[in-house]
């Protein structure tokens, strides 16, 4: 929680500015909370607030409130499961010695299916109607009937292969990355010039992430762009959550880091204490937030407690109570759908956030103001594009 001493300034009169600095999800805290179970935690799957986790020894726990409390599935095998892969009642989880279980009913019963092979299965994809997966020492399998049966695609590597998704793009061992442009029938390699494990990409393929604090953004299928992370630890996984310009993008670190940036290019470290490797953070809303760690270690974003308290903000005569969270109502309701306030002025209440700092601004000049979000927190800026524009009242409240 940053602290601010209270600043008033009286200028002129168009614009009324209040700043309420509160916990931004990019500094928010995170807490443990009981997952019932110290196997190591490897692959995750959030939908609203449905969460399906799979980990080392047979592992695989449900929770139905978003993280709060856990239930463990019967168990079904003792093979380390390395990926977990839902579509609606639909789920594959994939795992060591070429272990392989599906469901049709959302876990209610497991079958196992036959891979014909003993190598280590390390993640699953859709392709259509097709499944995919990937694994050790090049392994790519596929199957045009729901896993009922798989065959071998031929990869042209021997790299172990760590992660690919739908779209028909693969990571791996040794800056390894497949492509294929006939629905997963033949694969061909892209050279990406690096040598770095890479353990993740993202849906569209936008980001690649791997060893040595490899960060990859996409400019063309044979043109990456490196991002500069300033860390040489491994990032196993990418999220990024939140809508522009307010998206935050984060990475999962080993050593019980996440990786945070809110422009994806300047990063802040932060250390979850307690945690050991992080394999995947998850959020269901831009707020609230679930990350998995070794030893059953369950991590939820605390963000989502005080990000909804409301704040009655009153300044001369305008009031409102005020989230941080993006929601504010005038006091009474109006129903104006352009939110104009006070009513009949033609002055527009507008919502923005900032790095660390949360702005409800009103002014007859607005579609000429822009907010600029400064990288050393908790600086914020608001260029003044029409000189007719002028600030009113700014209050920094603790």
């Amino acid at each position: 929680m940053l602290k601010n001493t209270a600043i008033k300034a009286l200028l002129y009169s168009s614009l009324i500015i209040i700043n309420y600095y509160t916990g931004h999800p990019i500094f928010a805290q995170w807490y443990l909370v009981n997952s019932g179970t110290m196997e190591n935690l490897n692959s995750m799957y959030g939908s609203y607030g449905y969460v399906i986790v799979a980990g080392n020894n047979g592992t695989v726990i449900e929770s139905i409130d978003s993280g709060k409390t856990w239930l463990a599935f019967q168990k079904f095998t003792n093979a380390n499961l390395n990926y977990i892969l839902k579509d609606g009642l639909k789920i594959f989880i994939v795992g060591d010695s070429g272990t392989c279980f599906r469901s049709t009913n959302g876990g209610d019963s497991w079958m196992q299916l036959n891979t014909n092979t003993s190598k280590k299965l390390n993640c699953a994809f859709f392709g259509g109607t097709r499944v995919y997966i990937v694994g050790d020492d090049g392994l790519i399998l596929g199957s045009t009937n729901n896993g009922n049966s798989f065959t071998i695609r031929e990869s042209n590597t021997t790299a172990n292969l760590y992660y690919g998704v739908a779209g028909y793009m693969i990571v791996g061992a040794n800056g390894t990355v497949l492509k294929s442009n006939n629905g997963g029938s033949t694969w061909y390699n892209i050279n990406l010039g690096i040598n770095s494990d890479l353990f993740f990409i993202s849906s569209g393929y936008r980001y690649i992430s791997g060893k040595d604090g490899t960060l990859l953004h996409n400019a063309s299928d044979t043109t990456w762009n490196i991002i500069k992370t300033n860390t040489n630890e491994t990032i196993y996984g990418i999220t990024i959550t939140g809508g522009s310009p307010y998206s935050i993008f984060y990475s999962c670190l080993s050593n019980g880091k996440i990786l945070k940036s809110i422009n994806g290019g300047d990063f802040l470290l932060q250390n979850i204490p307690g945690a050991g490797r992080i394999s995947v953070i998850h959020f269901f809303t831009q707020y609230s937030g679930i990350l998995i760690s070794d030893n059953g270690k369950i991590f939820k974003n605390v963000s989502e407690n005080y990000f909804a308290t409301p704040k009655k903000i009153d300044v001369n005569t305008i009031a409102t109570y005020f989230r941080n969270n993006g929601n504010f109502n005038r006091n009474p309701f109006t129903g104006n759908t352009g939110f104009e306030w006070p009513k009949g002025e033609n002055k527009f209440a507008r919502y923005s956030s900032g790095y660390g700092s949360e702005q409800l601004l009103i002014t007859t000049h607005l579609s000429q103001f822009r907010i600029l979000h400064m990288n050393i927190c908790p600086a914020i800026q608001i260029p003044r594009v029409n000189p007719m524009a002028r600030i009113l009242y700014t209050e920094h409240i603790n």
